[in-house]
Protein backbone atom coordinates (compact mmCIF):
# COMPACT_ATOMS: atom_id res chain seq x y z
CA UNK A 1 0.00 0.00 0.00
CA UNK A 2 0.93 3.82 -0.17
CA UNK A 3 1.54 3.86 3.24
CA UNK A 4 4.31 0.69 3.26
CA UNK A 5 6.27 3.11 0.50
CA UNK A 6 8.20 6.26 0.33
CA UNK A 7 8.51 8.51 -1.62
CA UNK A 8 12.24 10.61 -2.12
CA UNK A 9 10.80 14.64 -2.51
CA UNK A 10 14.40 15.77 -2.60
CA UNK A 11 18.08 14.87 -3.15
CA UNK A 12 20.94 17.44 -2.76
CA UNK A 13 24.11 18.21 -1.88
CA UNK A 14 25.16 21.02 0.09
CA UNK A 15 27.16 23.36 -0.59
CA UNK A 16 25.62 22.98 -4.08
CA UNK A 17 28.80 23.94 -5.62
CA UNK A 18 32.43 22.11 -5.45
CA UNK A 19 34.06 19.70 -5.83
CA UNK A 20 31.33 17.46 -5.18
CA UNK A 21 28.63 16.52 -7.59
CA UNK A 22 25.47 14.33 -7.13
CA UNK A 23 25.85 12.51 -10.47
CA UNK A 24 21.46 11.56 -12.05
CA UNK A 25 18.63 12.55 -9.57
CA UNK A 26 16.87 10.62 -6.91
CA UNK A 27 13.70 12.98 -6.99
CA UNK A 28 10.53 11.29 -7.46
CA UNK A 29 12.04 7.52 -6.49
CA UNK A 30 10.02 5.29 -5.04
CA UNK A 31 11.10 2.89 -2.15
CA UNK A 32 9.44 -0.50 -0.91
CA UNK A 33 9.89 -1.67 3.08
CA UNK A 34 13.55 -2.43 3.04
CA UNK A 35 14.70 -1.75 -0.39
CA UNK A 36 17.85 0.05 -0.65
CA UNK A 37 18.86 2.64 -2.64
CA UNK A 38 22.57 3.71 -4.46
CA UNK A 39 23.29 7.49 -4.89
CA UNK A 40 26.38 7.99 -7.06
CA UNK A 41 28.85 10.81 -6.39
CA UNK A 42 32.02 11.67 -7.89
CA UNK A 43 34.74 14.15 -6.19
CA UNK A 44 36.93 16.24 -8.73
CA UNK A 45 39.06 18.47 -6.25
CA UNK A 46 40.48 21.21 -7.79
CA UNK A 47 43.21 22.10 -5.10
CA UNK A 48 44.87 19.84 -2.34
CA UNK A 49 43.18 19.84 1.00
CA UNK A 50 40.00 18.19 2.33
CA UNK A 51 36.59 19.14 1.41
CA UNK A 52 33.64 18.22 3.56
CA UNK A 53 29.83 18.21 2.25
CA UNK A 54 26.38 17.29 2.57
CA UNK A 55 24.41 14.37 1.17
CA UNK A 56 20.77 15.25 2.24
CA UNK A 57 17.63 13.20 1.23
CA UNK A 58 13.85 14.39 1.73
CA UNK A 59 11.32 12.07 1.80
CA UNK A 60 7.47 11.55 2.41
CA UNK A 61 6.11 8.54 3.76
CA UNK A 62 3.72 8.10 6.42
CA UNK A 63 5.61 11.39 7.42
CA UNK A 64 8.45 13.49 6.48
CA UNK A 65 12.17 12.39 7.11
CA UNK A 66 15.08 13.99 6.43
CA UNK A 67 18.25 12.01 6.13
CA UNK A 68 21.61 13.37 5.94
CA UNK A 69 24.65 11.66 4.96
CA UNK A 70 28.40 13.26 5.60
CA UNK A 71 31.09 12.91 2.73
CA UNK A 72 34.74 13.65 3.30
CA UNK A 73 37.70 13.98 0.01
CA UNK A 74 41.06 14.66 -0.07
CA UNK A 75 42.61 16.55 -2.69
CA UNK A 76 46.45 16.14 -3.40
CA UNK A 77 48.95 17.41 -5.85
CA UNK A 78 49.97 14.40 -8.20
CA UNK A 79 52.31 12.61 -7.22
CA UNK A 80 52.43 13.33 -3.78
CA UNK A 81 50.54 10.98 -0.84
CA UNK A 82 48.03 11.37 1.07
CA UNK A 83 48.81 12.72 4.99
CA UNK A 84 46.86 10.45 7.47
CA UNK A 85 45.95 12.32 10.43
CA UNK A 86 46.32 9.99 13.68
CA UNK A 87 44.02 11.58 16.49
CA UNK A 88 44.54 10.68 20.23
CA UNK A 89 42.31 11.98 22.64
CA UNK A 90 41.80 11.87 26.52
CA UNK A 91 38.81 12.10 28.45
CA UNK A 92 38.00 15.19 30.76
CA UNK A 93 36.57 13.71 33.97
CA UNK A 94 34.85 15.32 37.46
CA UNK A 95 35.36 13.32 40.39
CA UNK A 96 35.19 13.48 43.87
CA UNK A 97 38.01 12.97 46.37
CA UNK A 98 39.57 8.95 46.37
CA UNK A 99 37.67 7.84 43.72
CA UNK A 100 39.03 4.99 41.89
CA UNK A 101 39.08 5.80 37.87
CA UNK A 102 39.92 4.34 34.50
CA UNK A 103 41.36 6.72 32.11
CA UNK A 104 40.98 5.35 28.64
CA UNK A 105 43.11 6.85 25.37
CA UNK A 106 41.53 6.43 22.72
CA UNK A 107 42.29 6.50 18.78
CA UNK A 108 39.72 8.26 16.87
CA UNK A 109 40.35 7.49 13.63
CA UNK A 110 40.60 4.25 11.36
CA UNK A 111 44.41 5.20 9.78
CA UNK A 112 44.99 0.97 8.82
CA UNK A 113 45.50 2.59 5.61
CA UNK A 114 48.51 4.45 6.95
CA UNK A 115 50.27 1.07 7.19
CA UNK A 116 51.24 2.13 11.13
CA UNK A 117 53.87 0.10 12.19
CA UNK A 118 53.73 1.41 16.16
CA UNK A 119 52.78 4.53 18.01
CA UNK A 120 54.56 6.16 20.70
CA UNK A 121 53.28 8.49 22.92
CA UNK A 122 53.28 10.39 26.83
CA UNK A 123 50.69 11.39 29.15
CA UNK A 124 51.54 13.88 31.65
CA UNK A 125 49.71 15.05 35.05
CA UNK A 126 49.94 16.25 38.49
CA UNK A 127 51.10 13.47 41.59
CA UNK A 128 49.44 15.68 43.81
CA UNK A 129 46.00 15.01 42.35
CA UNK A 130 46.29 11.58 40.36
CA UNK A 131 48.31 8.56 41.71
CA UNK A 132 48.24 6.25 38.68
CA UNK A 133 49.61 2.51 39.67
CA UNK A 134 48.77 0.37 36.61
CA UNK A 135 48.51 0.23 32.95
CA UNK A 136 45.56 -2.07 31.08
CA UNK A 137 45.51 -2.90 27.20
CA UNK A 138 42.37 -1.47 25.13
CA UNK A 139 40.27 -3.14 23.09
CA UNK A 140 42.19 -1.79 19.72
CA UNK A 141 42.43 -4.74 17.80
CA UNK A 142 45.80 -6.09 16.68
CA UNK A 143 47.96 -4.26 19.06
CA UNK A 144 50.87 -4.92 21.62
CA UNK A 145 50.42 -1.96 24.17
CA UNK A 146 53.85 -1.65 26.59
CA UNK A 147 54.13 1.47 28.99
CA UNK A 148 55.90 2.68 31.61
CA UNK A 149 55.12 4.49 35.00
CA UNK A 150 57.52 7.57 35.52
CA UNK A 151 57.15 10.57 38.06
CA UNK A 152 54.26 12.32 36.38
CA UNK A 153 54.09 10.70 33.46
CA UNK A 154 53.72 7.38 31.39
CA UNK A 155 55.34 6.67 28.79
CA UNK A 156 52.93 4.44 26.03
CA UNK A 157 54.00 2.65 22.72
CA UNK A 158 51.26 0.43 20.73
CA UNK A 159 52.68 -1.26 18.17
CA UNK A 160 51.40 -3.79 15.39
CA UNK A 161 50.71 -7.29 15.82
CA UNK A 162 48.33 -8.04 12.37
CA UNK A 163 46.38 -5.61 9.64
CA UNK A 164 43.78 -4.51 11.97
CA UNK A 165 46.24 -2.11 13.66
CA UNK A 166 45.12 1.22 13.47
CA UNK A 167 41.27 1.16 13.89
CA UNK A 168 39.39 2.97 15.78
CA UNK A 169 39.15 2.13 19.31
CA UNK A 170 40.88 2.21 22.94
CA UNK A 171 44.57 2.08 23.20
CA UNK A 172 45.64 1.93 26.74
CA UNK A 173 44.17 2.78 30.35
CA UNK A 174 45.64 4.03 32.85
CA UNK A 175 44.15 2.43 36.24
CA UNK A 176 44.42 5.46 38.63
CA UNK A 177 43.20 6.45 42.27
CA UNK A 178 41.94 10.69 42.37
CA UNK A 179 42.74 12.76 45.29
CA UNK A 180 42.27 16.12 46.61
CA UNK A 181 44.63 18.54 46.59
CA UNK A 182 45.40 22.42 46.03
CA UNK A 183 45.02 22.94 42.94
CA UNK A 184 42.28 20.67 42.93
CA UNK A 185 42.75 19.35 39.15
CA UNK A 186 44.83 17.97 36.85
CA UNK A 187 45.51 18.22 32.89
CA UNK A 188 45.99 15.01 30.94
CA UNK A 189 48.03 16.07 28.42
CA UNK A 190 49.46 14.00 25.25
CA UNK A 191 52.82 15.01 24.62
CA UNK A 192 55.67 13.86 22.51
CA UNK A 193 53.52 11.90 19.82
CA UNK A 194 55.83 9.27 17.37
CA UNK A 195 54.19 7.75 14.19
CA UNK A 196 56.04 5.19 12.36
CA UNK A 197 54.29 4.44 9.01
CA UNK A 198 54.91 3.34 5.79
CA UNK A 199 52.39 6.37 4.79
CA UNK A 200 52.64 9.66 5.61
CA UNK A 201 50.68 10.72 9.08
CA UNK A 202 50.52 13.83 10.97
CA UNK A 203 49.80 12.85 14.87
CA UNK A 204 46.77 15.48 16.54
CA UNK A 205 45.22 15.40 19.94
CA UNK A 206 42.69 16.26 22.65
CA UNK A 207 43.67 16.54 25.70
CA UNK A 208 41.99 15.71 28.90
CA UNK A 209 41.53 16.77 32.59
CA UNK A 210 40.21 15.53 35.82
CA UNK A 211 38.93 17.98 38.41
CA UNK A 212 38.67 16.25 41.98
CA UNK A 213 35.77 17.86 43.36
CA UNK A 214 35.68 18.14 47.11
CA UNK A 215 32.51 20.03 47.64
CA UNK A 216 30.38 17.57 45.60
CA UNK A 217 26.90 18.33 43.87
CA UNK A 218 27.14 22.20 43.96
CA UNK A 219 29.99 22.14 41.35
CA UNK A 220 29.15 19.04 39.72
CA UNK A 221 26.19 21.06 38.20
CA UNK A 222 28.95 22.83 36.55
CA UNK A 223 30.58 20.50 35.28
CA UNK A 224 28.67 17.90 34.01
CA UNK A 225 29.72 14.42 33.97
CA UNK A 226 29.34 12.27 30.35
CA UNK A 227 26.75 9.97 29.45
CA UNK A 228 28.57 6.33 29.06
CA UNK A 229 27.65 4.40 25.95
CA UNK A 230 28.65 0.77 25.58
CA UNK A 231 27.82 -1.90 22.54
CA UNK A 232 25.43 -4.80 24.07
CA UNK A 233 26.04 -8.21 23.37
CA UNK A 234 25.31 -10.51 21.57
CA UNK A 235 27.99 -9.88 18.87
CA UNK A 236 27.98 -10.15 15.88
CA UNK A 237 24.33 -8.93 15.58
CA UNK A 238 21.98 -11.67 13.91
CA UNK A 239 18.91 -9.17 13.95
CA UNK A 240 17.22 -6.12 13.12
CA UNK A 241 18.38 -4.25 16.12
CA UNK A 242 21.55 -2.80 17.89
CA UNK A 243 21.25 -2.23 21.32
CA UNK A 244 23.57 0.15 23.14
CA UNK A 245 23.56 0.60 26.73
CA UNK A 246 23.93 4.18 28.82
CA UNK A 247 24.58 5.46 31.74
CA UNK A 248 23.75 9.20 32.00
CA UNK A 249 24.37 11.48 35.58
CA UNK A 250 21.17 13.33 34.45
CA UNK A 251 19.02 13.32 30.93
CA UNK A 252 21.06 13.87 27.59
CA UNK A 253 21.01 13.47 23.99
CA UNK A 254 22.20 11.11 21.54
CA UNK A 255 23.54 11.24 17.79
CA UNK A 256 23.92 7.72 16.20
CA UNK A 257 25.83 7.39 13.17
CA UNK A 258 26.73 4.16 11.30
CA UNK A 259 29.08 3.96 8.53
CA UNK A 260 30.08 1.24 6.29
CA UNK A 261 34.40 -0.09 4.90
CA UNK A 262 33.97 2.93 2.34
CA UNK A 263 33.20 5.57 4.95
CA UNK A 264 29.60 6.14 3.83
CA UNK A 265 26.92 7.34 6.39
CA UNK A 266 23.94 4.19 6.06
CA UNK A 267 22.23 5.23 9.59
CA UNK A 268 22.54 8.68 10.95
CA UNK A 269 20.46 9.70 13.97
CA UNK A 270 19.98 12.70 16.20
CA UNK A 271 18.75 13.98 19.39
CA UNK A 272 17.81 10.21 20.96
CA UNK A 273 16.57 10.64 24.51
CA UNK A 274 18.79 9.26 26.81
CA UNK A 275 17.00 8.73 30.41
CA UNK A 276 18.74 9.21 33.91
CA UNK A 277 20.72 6.27 35.19
CA UNK A 278 21.33 3.00 33.08
CA UNK A 279 19.13 2.52 30.26
CA UNK A 280 18.85 1.28 26.53
CA UNK A 281 18.95 2.74 22.95
CA UNK A 282 17.36 0.45 20.33
CA UNK A 283 18.83 0.83 16.64
CA UNK A 284 17.15 -0.28 13.88
CA UNK A 285 19.63 -2.09 11.57
CA UNK A 286 17.32 -3.57 9.56
CA UNK A 287 18.04 -2.51 6.57
CA UNK A 288 21.99 -3.41 6.98
CA UNK A 289 23.39 -6.50 5.26
CA UNK A 290 26.14 -8.64 6.35
CA UNK A 291 29.27 -7.09 6.90
CA UNK A 292 30.78 -4.51 9.73
CA UNK A 293 30.15 -1.36 10.36
CA UNK A 294 31.74 1.27 12.17
CA UNK A 295 29.09 2.63 14.63
CA UNK A 296 29.76 5.78 16.67
CA UNK A 297 27.44 7.50 19.57
CA UNK A 298 28.07 10.74 20.33
CA UNK A 299 25.95 12.55 23.45
CA UNK A 300 25.48 16.69 24.11
CA UNK A 301 27.14 16.07 27.46
CA UNK A 302 30.43 14.57 25.13
CA UNK A 303 30.23 11.24 26.06
CA UNK A 304 31.11 8.64 23.14
CA UNK A 305 31.86 5.38 22.36
CA UNK A 306 33.09 4.16 18.78
CA UNK A 307 32.75 0.36 17.93
CA UNK A 308 33.23 -1.77 15.00
CA UNK A 309 30.06 -3.96 15.08
CA UNK A 310 29.27 -7.18 12.90
CA UNK A 311 26.51 -8.01 11.18
CA UNK A 312 25.09 -11.27 10.14
CA UNK A 313 22.35 -12.31 7.45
Amino acid sequence: SGADTITITSARLQPDAGPWTLLGTLDGRRLAPYEKIFADVEFLPVASGRVDASLIVESQGACLDTTKSMLTGTGREKGVPITYRVPLRVDEYVVGPETRLDIPVHLDADVRDALIDSIAWTVRYQEVNLVVDSILMGQAPDMLLRADIMPGAIRFHASRRGPMFGTPGTLGLMRSLCRSAIPDSTPLNIVDIQVWSQEPTEAVKNDGYVIIDACGPRNLITFKSKTRFRIAPPLPVTGSVLQIMTDAEREDAAYIDVTDALGRVLLSVANVPVARGQAQLTLDISSLSSGTYLVVVRSVSRGTVTAYVPVVR
